[in-house]
């Protein structure tokens, strides 16, 4: 689980810098940058959300390490 909690990580860096990127050069780039876009939602919002499920599975793991279970 260690490992898969580090590829978030890493994943959610790589999307961070990904979106300030695009927020550069989405003025004058939109068209380009908006054909064939493979989310539903806008870059910052997918970010948002992989905060939230890192934040989530960082928040159960460190429950267990405590002993709690995760409905406590």
């Amino acid at each position: 689980m260690e490992e898969f909690q580090e590829r978030i990580d890493q994943a959610t860096t790589a999307l961070i810098l990904l979106s300030r990127a695009f927020e550069q050069l989405e003025l004058k780039h939109s068209d380009l940058l908006s054909k064939d876009y493979p989310f539903t939602v806008c870059l910052l919002e997918f970010v948002r959300g992989m905060l939230h499920w890192q934040d989530t599975i960082n928040n159960h793991m460190e429950a267990i390490k405590r002993g709690e279970t995760a409905d406590s």
